[in-house]
């Protein structure tokens, strides 16, 4: 058995193992979780993904794509399904009084904008203004990795 053979042997494995495991998970089951890796050192226009998180093991599989754009003027980056499809465009916008981030969807319509509301040394808030659906409020930390979201003054 070749080198190539083992390698295919090895992955046709995985994949069969990986087909398993998604077959035990109910998929709307509890919450979900999403995560995904921060890198220390900045790789300019650098891809991420945003895994999908399984709560029995730690480990996860890739739900969206973070396809970032850098030369441009403005910070751009398209979230994009595991299949390259866009869902949507987030792009921040600079030259305003309070910093701002635009997210539309794929057909370039507006979806929301988040404001910066108050700036903080360690705690930051923000509003959401989303399209047809009622504003919210996010507050916390980007040292911790921590943020209370609200809608109607109740978390969600």
């Amino acid at each position: 058995m070749g080198i190539r053979d083992r390698m295919q042997a090895r992955q046709e494995r995985r994949h069969e193992r990986r087909e398993e495991r998604n077959g035990e998970e109910e998929e709307d089951e509890g919450p979900k979780t999403y995560a995904m890796r921060e890198k220390l050192l900045l790789d300019i226009g650098d891809d991420f993904n945003i895994n999908r998180m399984h709560r029995r093991r730690g480990c996860g599989e890739a739900a969206f794509i973070a396809n970032n754009k850098v030369l441009r003027l403005r910070e751009t980056f398209n979230l994009q399904t595991s299949d390259r499809e866009t869902l949507y465009q987030i792009q921040e916008r600079k030259m305003r009084a309070r910093d701002a981030t635009a997210v539309e969807d794929a057909d370039v319509h507006k979806v929301a904008e988040i404001k910066k509301k108050v700036v903080g040394l360690v705690r930051d808030n923000f509003v959401v203004k989303v399209r047809g659906d009622t504003n919210w409020v996010i507050n916390g930390s980007i040292l911790e990795h921590d943020f209370t979201i609200l809608e109607d003054d109740r978390e969600i």
